[in-house]
């Protein structure tokens, strides 16, 4: 699971010094989450899940961003159920529009490869999901809010920190 957030962020890194859209700020970024699960069966079970993400995004206009983004969170087991353990890595698009200079709204949408292990049956899961993203961004990164949701049902709230890291400006 981890080989696949390396591979999809080295992918992203690629990507973003390689494909440049008309005009607008292009960027990459990379940090840290804590997100709860909102679900029932899940959020009474497991601890506040934390992890790490990366963001392409592409300019598209003045106000507006595509993403690109693949993300890892891991949620323990709470008190008698200790040994579980549920992993998300959602790999999702989606576009993103700053009403003001440095908030936005998005939305996503993408798959989710879900495993659960601890169980008398582990599983796991490749399905639909999307999410709902709201933040706050400057030059420097961005502090993010999330809603996410599967086809299964299973569904967080989430926080990111993320940092942007230098990228080449669009080419004229």
């Amino acid at each position: 699971m981890i080989k696949k957030a390396f591979i999809i962020a080295a992918a992203s890194v690629f990507c973003s010094r390689h494909c440049f859209a008309q005009s607008g700020s292009n960027q990459l970024a990379g940090g840290v989450n804590v997100s709860f699960l909102t679900s029932d069966g899940y959020s009474g079970h497991y601890q506040p899940g934390f992890g790490f993400g990366a963001k392409v995004l592409l300019g598209i206009g003045r106000s507006g961003q595509l993403s690109f983004t693949a993300d890892y969170d891991q949620f323990a087991g709470a008190r008698a159920d200790s040994n579980r353990r549920v992993y998300l890595l959602p790999v999702m698009a989606g576009y993103r529009y700053y009403f003001t200079k440095n908030f936005y709204l998005g939305s996503q949408a993408g798959v989710s490869f879900m495993t659960v292990t601890g169980l008398k049956d582990p599983f796991s899961q490749t399905m639909f999901a999307g999410a709902l993203n709201a933040g706050v961004a400057n030059s420097i990164g961005e502090v993010g809010a999330r809603y996410y949701i599967q086809a299964n049902g299973v569904s967080f709230i989430g926080f990111s920190l993320l940092w942007y890291w230098p990228t080449e400006s669009p080419r004229d």
